[in-house]
């Protein structure tokens, strides 16, 4: 595991925290995981709460790293441990693409650092896979709506990082985004390890290896993919799935 949940209490004011019942649960190291549930249950603050954001009522965030374990705080976080997409990700309409997609390695190198090799390496090859070649050129506001997501991901994706969290990346994209999405996320299974939270049943069942099921401020499954199907929680969790 990567990632090590222990009896986590998280809301934004100390007097009302969001889940009075304690939530444990693992990360697989390497695993593309699937955080899950109806509006409202705390899939966007379980990130928040593994990046370090949310007011931690009680509990520990741990993580697992060669050089020992870590426990999660703001400090680790800014220490490029972790790189996250947020359903809705701030930009400067005049701004090329290119010089955004290169924002991504400010927290690492200064303002003024230069990216080496490996960074323009690994930027290029997130270009490439996530077919933005041709918009790096643009404006951020001459981008289409699938176009702007594309280089949302890939800014979070070539950031060095040991856990990626994204906040449902597939909002607003048309069905050939979403696949491109969801191709490139089965892609980094084994090689990085990614956080996502979706309503795309169809998609987690294809691309997903672990899942966090969240109802009502409860983990009501964590698991294998093929343990989350063949129990019928999905039930629990969308009744009319």
């Amino acid at each position: 595991m990567l990632v090590q949940v222990e009896q986590l209490k998280l809301g934004w004011e100390r007097n009302r925290l969001f889940n009075q019942e304690p939530w444990d649960f693992s990360i697989p190291k390497g695993s593309v995981t699937a955080v899950i549930g109806p509006n409202g249950s705390g899939k966007t603050l379980l990130l928040k709460g593994l990046l370090g954001e949310a007011l931690f009522g009680s509990g520990r965030v741990i993580l697992k790293l060669e050089e020992g374990n870590i426990e999660v705080s703001q400090k680790t976080r800014s220490k490029g441990r972790f790189s996250y997409l947020p359903q809705e990700q701030p930009y400067a309409p005049s701004q090329l693409v290119n010089e955004f997609l290169r924002i991504a390695f400010l927290p690492e190198l200064g303002f003024w650092g230069k990216p080496s090799e490996a960074h323009e390496a690994n930027l290029r090859f997130q270009i490439d896979r996530l077919g933005i070649n041709k918009a790096i050129q643009k404006k951020m506001s001459d981008l289409s709506t699938g176009e702007r997501q594309r280089v949302f991901l890939a800014r979070a994706l070539s950031q060095k990082s040991v856990l990626t969290l994204l906040d449902e990346p597939t909002n607003h994209l048309d069905p050939e985004g979403t696949a491109q999405v969801w191709q490139t996320l089965f892609n980094l299974k084994g090689n990085h390890t990614i956080v996502v939270t979706t309503h795309d049943l169809a998609q987690v069942e294809k691309n997903c290896d672990w899942i966090i099921g969240v109802y009502q401020g409860r983990i009501v499954f964590q698991g294998p993919i093929e343990d989350y199907f063949r129990k019928s929680v999905v039930k629990k969790l969308f009744p009319n799935y």
